[in-house]
């Protein structure tokens, strides 16, 4: 018997640890998907790098020279994940009057281990050093990144972004006898930019030139860091422009923003047909009975890689009235009057006046994406470049029971992994209606029984109402109607179906009551529910039929949405725990007792 508990032990304990390890070998997933950028980081080593005049105040408050400063700001950009990701490729190649490419050194940083090794030679003075005499041949600099990032180009993804980052203190001044002149090298560099952005859509290789001092826009006879960004089509960083922080710290934020101006973007397409947004106004048509409405619209993305559009927001709370305006002015020709917006044409709002979402509660409007997300993605052709491409997508716009009639004009904001316009604004007509007090009704009933389950009874409540601003004055015949409820909520992995019958909601029948807007009076209902012993614990979901009828025509819910929450009661609580255990004991009290008997004899 040990032999057989001892290998029951060891087969346990095997199992645990196979199981631990596929735990530990389950994919992770990011909340967004990581895209590498590639870094080509092109330093001047010449001699003026070293000049003493040039010390500068480090992150530690300490004078360094110029060159040290660099260094620092290098090793922080490798260190910062958000730049230079797990799956980026990094080279670093200094000229001065060689051209030097670090190729034994790491170039990528998939691990911990190899980051901080990038980040240690880096930071050594034995390894990346200035030249006293070197010159500053920014032509060889260039063929040398051209080659680099032609390299990374043919071992990456081809949408992969591949920053050419030139750090200098000064202008071209190529060794004599130079092979490349840095026009020509220049030249070089824009065609090939050119080439792959035919083919992709989007300008995936990026020229960043750094002046690190301050250096003169134009100088006779040769080509400053200014002429030679203009030249790459790329962006000029003077540092001594950037506000605030070290020589390092300015490097660092310069890099980081211009990295993240380069995400994809989302903007609202203007060329479809039947396109409901006008002259940048999204427009809603009026709300239905259920107090939602749709628009859909297509968006056009600029990004080499896929994007998603995750939600939606109405943003009117956070602008001021005068930003809104702003906003709806640049979508439309109007005229401010006193208190309102009266805009023009006509066509948008039928009675001629909007109000302000942000004039009316905090809530009463709600938007989101009629599905969960929408994927953007390039479009290919045959000969495989991508293009800009075009996707509908649909937002739905909620009119809550606190939300007055009438017409209004308020800002959302589309959030997605690319950049989308800051706000976009909208325009809905919310017509003379009825509401629910609760737009859902959620109840939660909890069954009695100390040792056994009991039966429990409980009551729906709600009422109907006219809403803010509604002036038709009529009599409707209110019609509430329960319906079965179906069970949604069971804790069980196994698909269990049960319901709440219609029949145990007001016996089944319908409700009738009689509204009456004249005196603005709501008309509340109440509805028993049964919920007998033998009903199974869970949340189940169902409706509440709603008609009306009455000599005027008036927006009204059809259903409202219906919920109860069934709790166990304290027996079923405990039952798969105590029966079990109380069979186990009777089954050792019954073993015992035999065992007894046998010693008796």
């Amino acid at each position: 018997m040990n032999r057989t508990f001892s290998a029951l032990s060891r087969l346990a304990i095997t199992a645990f640890i196979v199981l631990f390890a596929l735990c530990g070998m389950a994919p992770g997933f990011a909340a967004e998907e990581e895209r590498p950028t590639n870094f080509i980081f092109l330093l001047d080593v010449s001699g003026s790098m070293l000049y003493k005049s040039e010390m500068v105040t480090a992150a530690n408050g300490e004078k360094v020279f110029l060159f040290e400063a660099l260094r620092q700001a290098l090793a922080q950009i490798v260190q910062d994940e958000r730049l230079v990701n797990s799956q980026s490729k990094a080279c670093v190649i200094t000229f001065g009057t060689q051209i030097t490419e670090k190729s034994d050194w790491p170039q990528k940083v998939s691990s911990a281990q190899e980051r901080q090794k990038l980040v240690q030679l880096i930071q050594s003075p034995e390894q990346l050093q200035a030249d006293k005499h070197g010159d500053t041949y920014m032509g060889g600099a260039l063929m040398a990144a051209i080659d680099k990032a032609n390299k990374f180009y043919a071992d990456s993804d081809p949408c992969t972004t591949t920053f050419v980052v030139m750090l200098t203190d000064g202008w071209d001044e190529p060794p004599r006898g130079a092979a490349v002149n840095v026009h020509a090298a220049a030249a070089k560099y824009v065609g090939r930019v050119k080439e792959i952005q035919a083919k992709f859509g989007v300008k995936t290789w990026q020229a960043v030139v750094i002046g690190l001092q301050s250096l003169p826009d134009r100088k006779a006879g040769t080509t400053t860091a200014r002429e030679l960004a203009g030249l790459l089509d790329g962006q000029f960083l003077d540092v001594n422009a950037q506000s605030g922080g070290t020589v390092s710290e300015k490097i660092f934020h310069a890099l980081k923003q211009t990295v993240e101006s380069l995400k994809g973007e989302i903007k609202v397409a203007s060329d479809w047909c039947q396109n409901p947004v006008h002259g940048g106004m999204l427009e809603f048509s009026s709300v239905a009975n259920d107090g939602t409405t749709t628009s859909s619209f297509p968006v056009e993305l600029k990004s080499c890689y896929a994007e998603e559009i995750t939600g939606v927001e109405e943003n009117t709370q956070s602008l001021s009235k005068t930003d809104l305006r702003q906003l709806v002015n640049k979508a439309l020709s109007h005229v401010v009057a006193a208190d309102t917006l009266r805009l023009e044409p006509a066509k948008f709002y039928p009675a001629g006046n909007a109000t302000l979402v942000s004039e009316i509660p905090p809530g009463a409007i709600t938007l989101k994406l009629a599905q969960d997300s929408y994927t953007v993605a390039p479009q290919t052709n045959e000969k495989g470049e991508r293009t800009i491409a075009k996707q509908p997508i649909s937002v739905v716009l909620t009119a809550h029971n606190t939300c007055p009639a009438g017409h209004f004009v308020g800002a959302l904001k589309i959030i997605a992994t690319a950049k989308m316009p800051q706000e976009i604004p909208f325009s809905v007509s919310v017509p003379e209606r009825l509401v629910a007090e609760q737009e859902s009704i959620k109840m939660v009933l909890k069954k009695p029984g100390l040792f056994w389950a009991q039966s429990v009874d409980g009551t729906i409540e709600n009422s109907i109402k006219a809403s803010t601003g509604t002036e038709s004055h009529a009599k409707y015949t209110l019609t509430v109607t329960p319906e079965s409820a179906k069970l949604v909520g069971d804790n069980r992995k196994a698909p269990v179906e049960a319901t709440i019958d219609a029949a145990q909601i007001n016996d089944g029948k319908s409700l009738t009551a009689t509204i009456d807007t004249s005196n603005s009076a709501r008309q509340p209902f109440r509805l028993p529910v049964h919920i007998p012993a033998s009903q199974r614990p869970g949340k189940y979901e169902g409706r509440l039929g709603i008609a009306l009828k009455g000599t005027t025509d008036i927006v009204a819910p059809t259903e409202i949405p219906l919920e109860i929450i069934v709790e166990p009661s304290p027996w079923e609580q405990v039952a798969p725990i105590a029966i079990p255990t109380l069979i186990i004991l009777i089954l050792v009290c019954i073993a015992w007792f035999i065992a007894w008997i046998k010693t008796r004899r």
